[in-house]
């Protein structure tokens, strides 16, 4: 079934409609967000079919919510509130699994900057790159504690340094790969 994406009205309108019982009008801001929405959770979880199901798990929980919806901005910010929230969630039933310390550095880097749309489409492009321009100490405290799953103590008798340090160091990190996110998406 084809449905129009209805591009001579906006997000908030296509939202209201949708609110009135229009399932077209969700269909199309389906249509129109969903390969963002995707591309956001993939770029926070290693099992592409997680990302599919906390993707309709983002557009369920938004239709529910339609009547809450301020039309104040697109409805793309608003989806990534839902899939920030989903995203938690499923990190909270999985436990301590590998993906999830990826997933949980992502949503860090997330809290260190305001998401705009389409800049979260490159992140898992360059973020090895990002990653590799660390310096050896931090780029191995990053690994260790988020692919390794080592504790801030553990991470810091392995790095022969405070505990202390090595917070600051995985703070000082995560700036840095902020920075360094942001100069490449905006170059790219």
């Amino acid at each position: 079934m084809h449905v129009p994406l209805r591009p001579e009205l906006s997000d908030p309108q296509l939202i209201s409609a949708a609110a009135a019982g229009d399932r077209d009008a969700y269909q199309a801001i389906i249509s129109r967000h969903q390969r963002a929405i995707y591309a956001y959770l993939r770029a926070r979880l290693l099992v592409s079919a997680d990302a599919e199901d906390l993707c309709q798990d983002v557009f369920m929980r938004a239709y529910v919510a339609l009547g809450k919806f301020s039309g104040e901005c697109s409805a793309r910010p608003w989806l990534l509130g839902f899939a920030r929230n989903v995203l938690r969630e499923h990190l909270r039933r999985l436990g301590r699994r590998n993906e999830v310390m990826w997933t949980e550095m992502c949503l860090q880097l997330d809290a260190c900057q305001e998401i705009e749309e389409g800049q979260f489409d490159d992140v898992l492009e360059y973020l090895p790159d990002c990653l590799s321009e660390l310096g050896p100490s931090a780029r191995l405290a990053i690994e260790l504690r988020y692919a390794g799953q080592l504790s801030h103590a553990t991470i810091a008798e392995r790095l022969h340094r405070s505990a202390d340090a090595v917070k600051l160091m995985l703070y000082r990190s995560r700036r840095a790969l902020k920075r360094c996110l942001e100069l490449k998406m905006a170059a790219g």
